[in-house]
């Protein structure tokens, strides 16, 4: 009888260690709130999140860069006032972290006002699903207007951590476009307006060239729920 048991406590724990020996390859974390249905996902070594955003506004292309790019944020070379004659620098910068839990969006949308005050949080719908979102740029620039100094629509980027909305974002990017043709680049989607599948277009109202803001929260991941 000691025998026997001895033989299942062995056969117990060669499960064991073979279910913890899971080659740890990339970053874990666990879905709790951000990511989808309490799976386990594996990143590739050194996948970068977005983990934080913030605006500059100035009069000059230097002052707005200046701003943009504090405390180490990575400035996306788009003026989203590009084309209105006389206009503020607007520009948006983000920085990254290895560390998924570092992650502040699963998804972006543009809310589109024609008058404030606007609100910090705010609702919007993705895959059929109502959403908290929060305004980028609360915890380093403050609330941005896309529009600021140009007219037309006051235009604010949310972001929401909802697990039903996807992935955490890995890319940010824009693009000014002379004819008004959106195409997002391979892999990535185009922030879209308010409640809609129509593009947000950031100059919306007041005229200046066509610009659109994408983001990727299609990076490449292993689920090993299953394994574990």
């Amino acid at each position: 009888m000691k025998k026997t048991l001895t033989r299942i406590l062995a056969v117990v724990l060669t499960i064991v260690m073979t279910v913890t020996a899971v080659p740890l390859t990339g970053v874990k974390a666990k879905a709790d709130d951000l990511y989808k249905h309490g799976n386990y996902y594996y990143y590739p070594q050194g996948t970068q999140f977005i983990s934080s955003i913030r605006y500059g506004q100035a009069k000059t292309n230097a002052d707005a860069t200046a701003e943009t790019t504090q405390d180490g944020h990575t400035k996306l070379d788009v003026d989203l006032n590009s084309g209105v004659s006389g206009s503020d620098y607007i520009f948006l910068g983000y920085k990254t972290s290895t560390n998924i839990n570092d992650a502040i969006a699963t998804y972006f949308r543009n809310g589109h006002y024609e008058t404030g005050p606007i609100d910090q949080t705010t609702q919007f719908a993705v895959n059929e699903k109502s959403l908290i979102f929060t305004a980028t740029g609360l915890d380093t620039s403050g609330m941005q207007d896309l529009n600021a100094d140009a007219g037309g629509d006051y235009i604010y980027l949310y972001a929401t951590k909802d697990a039903y909305a996807g992935l955490p974002v890995t890319a940010i990017s824009a693009s000014i476009l002379r004819d008004g043709a959106n195409s997002a680049p391979t892999g990535y989607l185009t922030v879209k307006k308010d409640n809609t599948d129509t593009a947000s277009e950031c100059n919306a109202g007041a005229g200046g060239d066509y610009i659109f803001i994408y983001f990727d929260n299609s990076t490449a991941y292993t689920d090993v729920t299953a394994e574990i």
